[in-house]
């Protein structure tokens, strides 16, 4: 039996600093990705290789899709629900604004539909000011855990998995 392999291509050499979070996203037949310290969102069309670029004032640490085109994006210090398409900002909600030296980091929405995410020291440190983050349904934010370095990639098994958020 013989095993095929294809060679990655590269479709955008977006030149970025520090490249994260690809998300692909079925309904709208999008990639996205942002650079977190050059505060930018890139969504790439692969049909009609369309390439957008789209600037925030605020260092990202995720992204996530909600419907059609409304995210919500883990900011330094807020949870932003935005259209991306128009650019509307819909929702902000404040995250750790006392703790100016810590980012949020790297978050997913659960097959239930809570977002789970963490906060880190955006100077990387190496020092536990991180905290893991669950927003409910009903936009209730819940701090679960505390004293984490890097609090990184949420993953879960499956929809019948509920911790308490």
């Amino acid at each position: 039996m013989k095993i095929i392999t294809s060679k990655p291509k590269i479709i955008w050499k977006a030149k970025t600093f520090l490249g994260e979070g690809v998300l692909w996203v079925p309904s709208l037949k999008k990639i996205y990705f942002f650079d977190i310290k050059k505060k930018k969102i890139f969504i790439l069309n692969p049909l009609t290789k369309k390439k957008i670029i789209i600037k925030i004032n605020k260092e990202i640490g995720f992204l996530a899709h909600i419907k059609k085109n409304i995210f919500i994006l883990g900011l330094k210090d807020e949870l932003r629900f935005i259209n991306l398409r128009s650019k509307k900002i819909i929702k902000s909600i404040n995250v750790e604004k006392k703790k100016i030296n810590n980012r949020v980091n790297d978050g997913k929405i659960d097959p239930v539909g809570r977002l789970w995410f963490g906060t880190m020291d955006n100077l990387e440190r190496n020092i536990k000011t991180g905290s893991l983050y669950c927003l409910d349904k009903k936009l209730g934010l819940k701090k679960i855990d505390s004293d984490y370095v890097i609090t990184n990639g949420p993953a879960f098994v499956n929809k019948n998995f509920f911790a308490t958020c």
